[in-house]
């Protein structure tokens, strides 16, 4: 917002108030001549950068924008937006003024300073300012993005264009008559895309001033050149005088104007006009006050008539380009040089200056050689003398190609251009006989956009291959190993490669199994298959490998007088299965042990989920008589399975039965339980025949009536040698009865 007292064609003292992120200050302005009060702008337009006065920045470095529009638009709200021909990139509005900032401080508008992303490629992009409540505005071929400003770099002057139509009536040269077409430019733009100078150096008479009279003639011209794909520098010619200031600022830019690239100083002046003369005048001088500033090129159509303008003494810039003649001249070689480059519209002819970065300055190399550093881009017609092929279609579809640049000028291009379009790849590509500057995906991550850096050489030809860097990704449980091992790896197009796994089956704990069955696949793998091994492979796109692990658990059977139907070994983890115990003969199923549920111990079969490792046993007990005696013992002996078989008695009066509990033979009447001996002297000894499979206890009383019977201490349950037998008693008192007792142990 201004306040104060608004004079015509006087001096103006007032306050500006200018508005920052970081701060609010108010700024005294004293002795700004203007011929009337700066107005407000209705419009939201983009003054600058516009195609004729561009931006350069480097990555993750800033520029300044300079925005027509009315007051009162809230700083924090502006966004920027750089675009090529393929995707966007969002800036960061770092900070915003309003005051008298537009147009070399004449009128009230809007700077900003914009944050350029980290990831941007170095193109040249169109710039796109909005604000929610003020509009949006966008500016063609308006940011130039560089590696580096510090770095030496070259520039192409292309004077006086000056198309008098749009379609050329000499084919050999393009040209209409004795000056240019619209259409000519298109021809050169492949050309001067592959050379890729810093930037065009255009000093005016774009068109004719018998064809440049509206902007919409103006706005062709534009077009032609936004083809080439490189920032163009430009101001007004003679010829340029069709269109008013007001349209040709808003086509092109400001016809007079300074711009630094770091310590590089660059100035432009029109030529027909004396607008910004004074501005121009300080601005220029000031650039000698800034120890910065290592050098300076001036550009302007020519050097007298019009509004020519000559530096003063003392301030000789590094050097001027001019046109206007349409020859190739040294108009002046000292104190500084003064070139006047021929007609571009003559087959593409430009002056081509190197600028080389010093430890404390910059130089032109081309000045040691003039005449070597002009040529014609263009042989005849359309055809060019630098022009690329690709081996195939540059339009996003390949993995691979090749570009293949025929050189017939005699320089070197060292900074050349060539941006492949090719299929996406997530690693990204490989270049040969170029400089990788940048890869971004485009169109939905379906395409990449691959930007080389190339050394064209002079009266050559140079190839420039590139492929993709493509990735295997191989994943599986970490209990897995393969080879390789899980991991994402890289490698180039063609490839061939082979995956194994080296260790299946893999036990862990002794009673779970990981067994390898197989693998799932993506890319250039099958999409599945079994076994430890894929064979060899060739990697044609990225590729993915996830081995496919099944779990095993251990499941361990065990059966006393019996066995169970399944038998030990490893069962899919969470399968179900069925366990049947199988008694012996003269037996039957008793209980479960183990990992058996509670509720399940009785049950045969036995329903079992394979959830972990299992162990479980089946205990089968004897079947038996009425009595207790077994039906196994008893067939043993071929007596009868039954009640009648324990009683049997071969005829020494002691019943199966009994026989049984004493492990003697029930059909050998010398063979039962006795005692065989007793000593008659302490300590007391018992001798008997006796079993290993039977437990013995002696006894004593003193009263056979009614005495009651003690176990002799150290002789209860004892398991019998299996044959002649003592047990004793330490007890030196007489009259002891003693009793042997034979059971199951």
């Amino acid at each position: 917002m201004m306040i104060g007292i608004r004079w015509r064609a006087a001096f103006l003292i007032g306050f500006i108030k200018t508005v920052s992120r970081s701060q609010a200050s108010t700024t005294l302005v004293i002795g700004c001549l203007v011929a009337a009060s700066c107005p407000a702008f209705a419009q939201f337009s983009i003054a600058r950068p516009n195609y004729g006065v561009p931006e350069f920045a480097e990555t993750g470095g800033t520029f300044r924008v300079e925005v027509k529009a009315s007051a009162g638009l809230t700083d924090t709200l502006w966004s920027a937006v750089l675009a090529n021909d393929l995707r966007s990139w969002t800036g960061v509005v770092e900070h915003v003024d309003y005051g008298s900032y537009v147009d070399n401080d004449t009128l009230v508008g809007y700077a900003l300073r914009v944050r350029v992303p980290a990831d941007i490629s170095p193109e040249v992009f169109k710039l796109v300012i909005s604000h929610p409540a003020g509009g949006a505005a966008t500016n063609r071929n308006a940011v130039s993005i560089v590696p580096g400003l510090e770095t030496h770099f070259y520039i192409l002057h292309y004077a006086d264009p000056q198309a008098q139509a749009y379609e050329p009536n000499n084919a050999d040269t393009g040209m209409y008559g004795t000056h240019g077409s619209i259409q000519e430019m298109y021809w050169h733009a492949p050309a001067m895309r592959l050379i890729n100078p810093r930037f065009m150096f255009d000093t005016g008479d774009e068109l004719d001033n018998a064809y440049g009279i509206s902007v919409a003639r103006y706005q062709e011209y534009v077009d032609a050149m936004c083809q080439m794909c490189v920032p163009v520098l430009a101001t007004r010619g003679n010829n340029d005088s069709e269109i008013t200031v007001a349209n040709w600022r808003t086509t092109i830019g400001i016809e007079t104007y300074s711009l630094t690239m770091g310590s590089f100083y660059v100035c432009q002046k029109d030529y027909n006009a004396n607008d910004y003369t004074a501005w121009f005048t300080n601005d220029y001088a000031a650039s000698f006050t800034n120890p910065a500033i290592k050098y300076r090129l001036f550009g302007q159509h020519f050097i007298v008539g019009g509004a020519g303008w000559m530096p003063p003494a003392g301030q000789s810039p590094g050097l001027m380009l001019v046109g206007h003649g349409h020859v190739n001249s040294t108009l002046l070689s000292s104190p500084y040089y003064i070139i006047e480059t021929q007609q571009a519209c003559n087959k593409g002819a430009v002056g081509f200056f190197e600028f080389a970065r010093g430890s404390t300055n910059w130089t032109c190399t081309s000045l040691t050689n003039v005449q070597a550093a002009q040529f014609q881009v263009m042989s005849a017609g359309a055809v060019a003398r630098i022009a690329n092929t690709f081996a195939y279609t540059n339009n996003g579809s390949c993995f691979t190609n090749t570009a293949t640049i025929v050189n017939q000028i005699p320089n070197d291009f060292w900074d050349g251009r060539v941006r492949f379009l090719m299929k996406y790849s997530a690693a990204g590509y490989s270049v040969s006989n170029g400089v990788k500057l940048a890869d971004y995906a485009y169109n939905g991550n379906s395409n990449m956009a691959v930007v080389i850096k190339v050394n064209i050489a002079k009266s050559a030809t140079t190839a420039v291959g590139i492929q993709p860097w493509l990735t295997l990704a191989v994943s599986g449980p970490v209990y897995g190993q393969s080879s390789p091992a899980d991991g994402v790896y890289t490698t180039s197009l063609g490839t061939s490669f082979t995956v194994a796994v080296t260790n299946s089956p893999v036990i862990i704990g002794g009673a779970t199994q990981y067994v390898c069955e197989g693998w799932t696949g993506s890319g250039s793998v099958p999409a599945s298959g079994t076994g430890t091994n894929t064979g060899e492979l060739t990697l044609t796109a990225d590729s993915i490998i996830a081995w496919r692990w099944a779990t095993n658990y251990c499941l361990a059977t065990a059966a006393s007088n019996g066995q169970v139907d399944v038998t030990n070994g490893w069962l899919s983890a969470g399968s179900n299965i069925t366990v049947t115990a199988l008694p012996d003969l003269y037996y039957h199923f008793a209980y479960w042990t183990g990992d058996v549920p509670s509720s399940q111990t009785n049950s045969n079969p036995l329903p079992l989920t394979m959830d972990r490792p299992s162990t479980i046993a089946a205990t089968c007990s004897a079947n038996q008589t009425t009595n207790g005696t077994p039906l196994w013992w008893l067939a043993k002996y071929a007596l009868a399975t039954n009640d009648a078989g324990a009683l049997y008695d071969e005829g020494d009066g002691v019943p199966a039965w009994m026989e049984y509990m004493a492990d003697t033979d029930p059909t050998n009447a010398a063979s039962y339980f006795r005692m065989t001996g007793v000593t008659n002297l302490p300590p007391w000894t018992i001798y008997f025949d006796s079993s290993s499979d039977r437990a013995y206890t002696l006894s004593w009383c003193s009263n056979l009536v009614d005495g009651i019977w003690t176990n002799v201490p150290g002789q209860e349950s004892r398991k019998g040698v299996g044959g002649l037998d003592q047990m004793q008693d330490t007890n030196t008192s007489p009259g002891r009865f003693y009793r042997l007792k034979a059971d199951l142990p």
